[in-house]
């Protein structure tokens, strides 16, 4: 029968939930005749600004580096041949505090890293996290693809531990940056490091 799929229904995080660790797990029910499985999840509870991952074929996916001290909102359909369902009924939660600047770990690193930034393509926020084996003087910038510097996101002194910090497209005067490849260069003591990021508008 030429049917589509049920609507999935949530499960976790709870609907309310608060204090919940930026590392999570979102999780549904397997809906009937579901071949695929669209995730979406935003600061916005129009869905405006959103997240999207789409052709999942598991019923909960792992994000990363959520922004702390922040509700979220969440919702999933699923697809197959004949069609996609409708949305699920949105359900939300809230990060646990944090500063600007967080320090994610007490644990001392043993090396300088910095990390792929994440979501990557992203729109309209992406978060970076460093770690630092000694207090450190750090500078965490942003480049566009000309070499000109479009944001400066860390300037000063930092002790010892795991850091992450979100750019929200945003140029040092406040205006949104456009569509493209960007650098971002971490330079702490001695050790300097370069990732590119891609922000889609």
């Amino acid at each position: 029968t030429n049917i589509r799929p049920s609507t999935p229904i949530l499960i976790s995080p709870e609907g309310g939930a608060t204090g919940v660790d930026t590392t999570v797990t979102f999780v549904w029910n397997t809906a009937r005749r579901a071949a695929t499985y669209e995730l979406q999840y935003s600061t916005d509870f129009a869905f405006q600004a959103t997240f999207s991952v789409n052709g999942l074929t598991d019923t909960s996916f792992a994000v990363v580096s959520l922004q702390r001290d922040t509700t979220y909102h969440w919702r999933v359909n699923s697809t197959n041949a004949f069609g996609t369902s409708d949305w699920s009924n949105v359900s939300s939660f809230q990060t646990g505090m944090a500063t600007s600047i967080d320090q994610v770990d007490d644990l001392t690193p043993k090396t300088y890293r910095l990390s792929q930034n994440y979501p990557n393509p992203f729109n309209p926020e992406t978060v970076i996290n460093y770690q630092l084996p000694g207090n450190s003087k750090v500078k965490l910038v942003i480049y566009n693809q000309l070499g000109q510097l479009v944001r400066t996101l860390v300037d000063e002194s930092q002790t010892a531990g795991a850091y992450q910090i979100s750019w929200k497209g945003l140029d040092d005067s406040g205006k949104p940056t456009s569509s493209g490849v960007y650098l971002y260069r971490l330079q702490a003591g001695s050790f300097t490091e370069i990732r590119k990021m891609l922000l889609i508008r």
